[in-house]
């Protein structure tokens, strides 16, 4: 879209001639338990957990575990557990990791405040109170979450810094807050550069659109910004040039493209010294998975995709608490009983793990996003004290800075040479590359919190998102000696008990579950099939050959090549948006019988002399454009949002005037 400035180029290259850094391949990043850097984390590798298809393993394999050998028997039955023979067996590892090494570090929990974006067309008096405004939000922020020890990274626009520069002596001192809690003034660009004080014009409107944006505009977008956050950073620290560089080290920008030219803007970060990328653009994940990574990483030529040789950090963010709303194609839900179920699933991947990993589990929000009243005041007065009583006694999370986290992520880099952090390098989903456990994923997906049982016995509830029912399961997280009741959530008749892990399954007495040190998703057996059935519908996971059959209570849906529910088991309906079940082929439908566009807003693949995959080289209709990676329509015709009447979608509003492609 832009034409590239040849001396950021050089720029990036001199500074990777000196990392040293080997590439590793994509089939390393399994996960693992702690490591002895401070950092923490661990994942495990979705391949061969449930291949082919949302919970095919935790779906079959079912078997009688014997506490001796924790081998399934022959013969596929499931077995029936009691606190006599135990929850144990099966292979998978329990709280200290399969290699007998000492329990897992926590998960660090980054939090992040942006003060973005000042509206340009506001009047300067306009600003100022918005200013204001949110600097009396930062104060009630360390006002209320100090005492928690909540670390917080501060970054800003330039131009929000200058209005604090005229303000110092009330505002220095909140920044100096903000350093002594999260260690930094970083940077955060829009697309406006300076041209005097307080004169701060957006790109796009002077260059009259994106394309007309030319590679010394994006330079000196960023440099502008960062000339005053320097500036800030040495006045209000008293900080020599040198010392301000490493306070000022985390950056992001819209300018390149956060999505269409990734690996540019890592070069930029490279170029001018930041060593952490701010969180918030791997979000490219949640279509896929629907969750965010959760390890640092060298970011590559994709938001989620790993380059080992680039000297810059990723410190994945998910979505600002208390929100529920689209982004990045899908409904991204934020409030409290996601993000709950969110972060115990990333110290479950920790537990699982049988290689070390650092995992962290992050959010973001902007300085008015913490109005009084708001939807992210509430979250947080809820999910931070929640934190800290809940995981942080019991060593499995505690609060972060981002140096903190990049310096673990450091620290355990160099105790593992060549191994993967985190590397998703497709355009779909596919479990068989998933780098967590996927039998995990295929459970909690869609799950909320719903209430504390015991200690590391949490009562959970799946709501998919394109069905009204509700079903309850129980997650037993690893550790604990015992057992447990949890008929008060599942009533008194047998549960199935699914291993994390292994996904072995077994029938146990919901009013005595055995703890052994494992972790266990737990519900009715109906209920286990139906959540399987809608997540495998939601992730459209590959098939089509016997080698990738769907899972029972699946089938697959012609012209999509994907699993779906199958709409004539009793356990599953239609949904609203595909309310009619074909009774020969199982699959919902819309009313008049054709397939709904997708998310992107793009055209469905070719069904019955439908649009042509572009994929296979043929070329697309008249006003449509072929979908490229890392885009999740890849290879499908889209509409070119260049021809009239082919408006972007809300989810996906901007026009690429080069491509014809629509865009976050």
């Amino acid at each position: 879209m832009i034409a590239r400035h040849v001396a950021i180029a050089v720029s990036f290259l001199s500074l990777c001639a000196c990392t040293g850094r080997g590439t590793s391949p994509a089939s390393s990043s399994t996960g693992g338990a702690g490591s002895s850097s401070g950092g923490a984390g661990s994942s495990t590798g979705g391949a061969g957990s449930s291949s082919g298809g949302a919970g095919s393993s935790s779906a079959s394999q079912t078997g009688s575990l014997s506490s001796a050998t924790g081998a399934p028997s022959s013969g596929g039955a499931s077995g029936v557990l009691s606190s006599s023979s135990g929850l144990s067996g099966g292979g998978a590892s329990s709280a200290a990791g399969s290699s007998g090494t000492a329990a897992p570090q926590p998960v660090l929990i980054t939090f992040d405040l942006h003060m973005d974006p000042l509206d340009q067309n506001a009047s300067v008096d306009q600003r100022r109170s918005t200013y204001q405004a949110w600097l009396n939000n930062a104060v009630w922020l360390l006002d209320t979450f100090e005492p928690y020890g909540v670390r917080i990274s501060l970054l800003s626009t330039g131009e929000w810094l200058e209005f604090c520069q005229e303000d110092a002596i009330r505002c220095y001192p909140v920044l100096r807050r903000f350093r002594a809690s999260g260690g930094i003034l970083g940077t955060h660009i829009h697309e406006e550069i300076r041209q005097a004080q307080h004169d701060w014009p957006n790109l796009l409107t002077l260059r009259g659109g994106a394309a007309q944006i030319t590679a010394d505009d994006v330079q000196r977008n960023w440099h502008d910004t960062k000339a005053v956050v320097d500036a800030v950073a040495a006045e209000a620290f008293a900080l020599t040039a040198a010392e301000v560089a490493a306070v000022n080290t985390a950056g992001i920008s819209h300018l390149p493209d956060t999505h269409s030219e990734a690996r540019w803007l890592h070069e930029i970060l490279a170029s001018l010294a930041y060593t952490i990328k701010e969180g918030g653009a791997e979000q490219e994940m949640v279509p896929f998975f629907g969750h965010v990574p959760v390890n640092p990483f060298r970011p590559g030529n994709c938001n989620i995709c790993e380059d080992p040789a680039v000297p810059v950090i990723a410190l994945p963010q998910s979505a600002i608490p208390g929100t529920n709303q689209l982004h990045f194609g899908v409904l991204q839900d934020a409030r409290t009983p996601r993000k709950q179920v969110e972060i115990l699933q990333t110290v479950l991947n920790q537990q699982l793990a049988t290689t070390p990993r650092v995992y962290t589990y992050g959010w973001g929000c902007h300085g008015h996003d913490l109005a009084p009243s708001s939807d992210t005041r509430t979250a947080l007065l809820e999910l931070i004290p929640w934190i800290s009583a809940e995981l942080a006694p019991g060593g499995m999370a505690a609060f972060a800075s981002y140096p903190a986290a990049r310096d673990a992520f450091l620290a355990w880099e160099a105790d593992h040479p060549g191994v993967s952090s985190f590397d998703y390098s497709l355009a779909t989903a596919d479990y068989t590359a998933y780098p967590y456990d996927a039998t995990a994923n295929h459970y909690l997906r869609y799950a909320h919190y719903v209430a504390k049982i015991a200690d590391g016995v949490h009562h959970l509830a799946a709501f998919p998102l394109d069905s009204s029912a509700r079903y309850p399961l129980v997650l037993v997280m690893a550790g604990g000696t015992g057992s447990t009741d949890v008929s008060g959530a599942l009533g008194t008749s047998p549960v199935r008990a699914v291993r994390l892990g292994s996904g072995l399954t077994a029938s146990v007495d919901p009013r005595s579950v055995p703890l052994d040190g494992n972790a266990w998703i737990l519900c009715e057996p109906a209920a286990c099939d139906a959540i399987l059935a809608l997540e495998a519908w939601l992730t459209h996971p590959p098939c089509g050959s016997s080698s990738t059959p769907c899972s029972p209570g699946t089938v697959c849906e012609p012209g999509r090549s994907a699993c779906s529910p199958d709409c004539r088991e009793p356990i599953f309906s239609c949904p609203p948006q595909r309310p009619v079940c074909n009774p020969s082929s199982g699959v919902c439908g819309p009313a008049d019988g054709g397939l709904p566009p997708p998310p992107d807003g793009g055209l469905p693949p070719p069904s019955d002399g439908g649009p042509p995959s572009c994929a296979a080289g043929e070329a697309c209709p008249p006003a449509s454009v072929c979908c490229t990676a890392p885009a999740p329509c890849a290879g499908r015709c889209v509409p070119d949002c260049r021809s009239p009447g082919n408006a972007c979608p809300a989810q996906r509003p901007t026009c690429n005037t080069s491509t014809g492609m629509c865009g976050p």
